[in-house]
């Protein structure tokens, strides 16, 4: 099973929304009636005498999201290979920069490169770095800034959570703590202005030196 959202800050967008896909037909077919109020759309009756073999919600896109959905669709390869192309260039100007390390990518992985994410020393380091960006007029997506709202270790308002971690946080998901506190990352779009990667060598050079 594979999940995408299409919120209005993803390579591909209808507003809001996502989508799922499965190699399971049978899964499929439990997710589709799910999606529909639990209608299973057998065809050997019509709708309002439907099987069904679950409750449901009602979420489905609008036909004007959809068309949205399939017209960027077709710019999806554009978009990705553009981001990869800047990405690209964003990294070369950084890379033997000390004490700054590339993220790991698993085997078989597919990067939209919607974002460039490296690894440094430290939280604090993390920090100054995106205080130097930010200095240049550049910014940072997500980390080191917003990693109390995106990871798990920080949801202390979800009761049950905290209830499943022996009521402390603090010392859940260690792992993925190390891995986030010393991360960066750095948004890349379709349309660079050419003196990006410039400024980025210039601002990270002031803290990783």
């Amino acid at each position: 099973m594979g999940t995408f959202s299409f919120d209005f800050a993803k390579t591909m967008t209808t507003g809001e929304g996502g989508m799922i896909v499965f190699q399971n037909e049978a899964d499929y077919k439990a997710a589709a009636a799910w999606h529909d109020h639990g209608h299973e759309n057998n065809p050997a009756v019509p709708r309002w005498e439907d099987t069904r073999a679950s409750s449901g919600f009602n979420f489905r896109m609008t036909e004007m999201q959809g068309a949205v959905g399939l017209a960027q669709l077709k710019k999806l390869s554009t978009v990705v290979s553009a981001q990869r192309k800047n990405r690209d260039a964003m990294w070369s100007a950084i890379e033997n920069l000390p004490g700054i390390t590339a993220r790991e990518v698993p085997t078989g992985s597919y990067e939209t490169a919607d974002a460039l994410v490296f690894s440094v020393k430290d939280n604090v380091t993390a920090r100054q770095c995106r205080d130097a960006l930010v200095a240049e007029g550049l910014s940072t997506k997500i980390l080191p800034e917003a990693v109390t709202w995106h990871f798990a270790g920080t949801w202390t308002h979800m009761p049950e959570l905290v209830a499943r971690h022996g009521g402390d946080l603090s010392k859940a998901f260690a792992g993925s703590r190390t891995r986030l506190e010393r991360a960066v990352s750095l948004p890349v779009v379709v349309k660079m202005d050419e003196a990006v990667p410039t400024k980025l060598h210039k601002a990270l050079a002031k803290v990783l030196k």
